[in-house]
Order: structure tokens, then sequence, then C-alpha cells
């Protein structure tokens, strides 16, 4: 039978197997160091998250592979940024307020009445942070935000029927925001994690 390779670190690890339990516990224990970080600056007790995540990521060489590995389509990543957290399976909406027309007496004119539309982009998305920009990959897709252009986030709590939801707005012409929503149907604490992940690189502090 054929070696199967280990997901990991790609070296051959045995039969029926697809990684090494020591290359497990590695990504494990980097993994941890990370939700360290986050909860830190989370609370105030570390400033400035971003650079502690990056020089974790680069100086361990497997967690920086394994993570590249995640992601299916590496071509619509910017080759010089740095990949710091990739998360699969999660549900994007895209919400834009568009001009519409009004009648105004026997014409329709466009006029600055503004009404809110919230399209399901795909519930089977790639999010991945790199150090400069947020993307979202699906069926082909790739869509690049830099934080710099992400001027408010937020975390929305589960009510009624609606799930838990990591947003942030980005920069626009309009006087309304340009707002993407965040979530996961099989994960209820995903969006709590994209939240915590997306302030500590962008900045932000957001309220609930």
């Amino acid at each position: 039978m054929k070696q199967m390779k280990c997901l990991i670190c790609g070296k051959q690890c045995g039969l029926l197997k697809v990684y090494h339990e020591e290359c497990k516990a590695l990504v494990y224990n980097a993994e941890a160091e990370i939700n360290t970080i986050l909860h830190k600056h989370q609370f105030g007790y570390l400033n400035d998250g971003k650079s502690e995540i990056i020089s974790l990521v680069e100086n361990d060489t497997l967690y920086k592979n394994y993570l590249m590995k995640q992601i299916c389509d590496k071509s619509q990543i910017y080759n010089n940024e740095i990949v710091l957290q990739v998360e699969k399976k999660v549900s994007v909406s895209e919400q834009k307020n568009r001009c519409t027309m009004v009648r105004t007496g026997y014409k329709w004119n466009k006029q600055p009445v503004w009404n809110p539309s919230n399209d399901l982009l795909s519930e089977n998305t790639e999010v991945v942070f790199t150090d400069k920009a947020i993307y979202f990959l699906f069926g082909g897709t790739s869509m690049r935000y830099p934080y710099n252009k992400i001027v408010n986030m937020g975390f929305n709590r589960a009510e009624f029927m609606l799930p838990a939801q990591a947003y942030f707005d980005v920069k626009t012409t309009s006087p309304f925001p340009h707002r993407f929503f965040m979530w996961s149907k099989l994960e209820k604490e995903k969006a709590r994690k994209l939240s915590l992940f997306l302030s500590c690189i962008s900045g932000f502090k957001y309220m609930e």
C-alpha cells in the first residue's frame, strides 16, 4: 500500500495516517499561543498583538507551511504578504446601500434614497488573514480588503433565529457603510474567533 504523507509537514507518515503526532502537537501549541495573544489583546494586556502573531508565524516554519496548505488557491494571495490565519467554511454576506429611482411628478429620477440590501456571497468561504489584508476566497473568486481600508468592526451576539456574526465596514464614497458579515452554521464560536483576530490585526477595539 502507498505511504501517506503528513498533511502538516509533507513527509511520509506511514499507512493509514494523515499526520505525525508530533506535527499535530506543534500546530496545536502554535494555535494555543495565538489564542493567548488574542485574549491578552482583547482585555488590554497587549497593545501590539499583530507584531506578536507575525513573529510567532515567521519563527515557526512548520506552522507557516501548515497555514499555506490550508489555502486551496494560493495564487490569489499576494506573494509579499504573510499568512497569519485561515478559517474555512465561513458564511459571508455583503451589505450595500444603493441609490434608487424615485418618481417625481411624471418622471423617474435617481435620488439619494438609500435602501440596504444584504446579499449572501458564499456559505463555504475561506477567510484568510495576512499581515496586510483580509481575503474572502470562494468559487474561484478572490476579494481582498486591506486593513487600512477598514473603518469599523464589531460582533453581533446570536439573537432569535440569527447566528452570532462578526462584521466590518470598509471605506466607501457613500455616506452609508459597506459592510461584510461573517459567521458559521457549523461552529458557533467561529464568529467570535474571527472578530478577535480581526480586532487584534487591524487594531480596532470592537463593541458588542
